[in-house]
């Protein structure tokens, strides 16, 4: 006994019509293609101008002072000698404290003539922890270039703390200044 109406059997075509074909995909729509371009070409405009910017600004920058052979350049270190003076802020990085709190990164190198003239100046550099607990020393080091060659004496000084005074070949050698201690 039939549990419910018969089915119709699905009937599948036997036969093409005449001219027919399937359809194919539809054809991508000239305004999609369009904005598309649009998008490409604003990319690559975009790029280029990012590329021209930035080889503006390599241009642009002034190139570095040429040191001649009449100038020269100090190298040298200040070393703050005194354990209660040096903070120490990471177990590698140090800084002056107690009375040398002028004596961190940054603090102004200068070197002059015999007339106390500035021939050029430049920063220490970030002071490194040499030691620990009651030896512990800060070691800064500094780079001066440009400084005038052929004059009789020169002076280094740091801060406020007094010049020591050099000929040009001590000067040509690193110089090691010290605080403390």
């Amino acid at each position: 006994m039939p549990l419910g109406p018969a089915a119709a059997p699905i009937s599948s075509p036997t036969s093409v019509q005449p001219g027919y074909a399937p359809p194919g995909p539809p054809p991508a729509p000239r305004r999609l293609i369009l904005i598309l371009g649009a998008l490409l070409g604003i990319a690559l405009l975009g790029t280029a101008a990012a590329a021209m910017a930035l080889t503006l600004t390599r241009h642009a920058q002034p190139p570095a002072p040429a040191v001649s052979a009449q100038t020269f350049t100090v190298y040298g270190e200040l070393v703050l000698a005194d354990s209660p003076g040096v903070l120490n802020l990471d177990d590698h990085y140090c800084t002056g404290m107690r009375g040398y709190d002028d004596i961190r990164a940054g603090t102004q190198v200068t070197v002059t003539d015999q007339a106390s003239t500035v021939l050029a100046f430049a920063p220490l550099d970030q002071g490194t922890l040499i030691g620990s607990g009651l030896t512990r020393q800060c070691k800064f080091t500094f780079t001066i270039a440009g400084v005038p060659a052929g004059k009789s004496a020169y002076g280094v000084s740091v801060s406020h703390r007094g010049t020591e005074h050099y000929t040009e070949t001590q000067l040509r050698d690193t110089v090691a200044l010290s605080l403390g201690g």
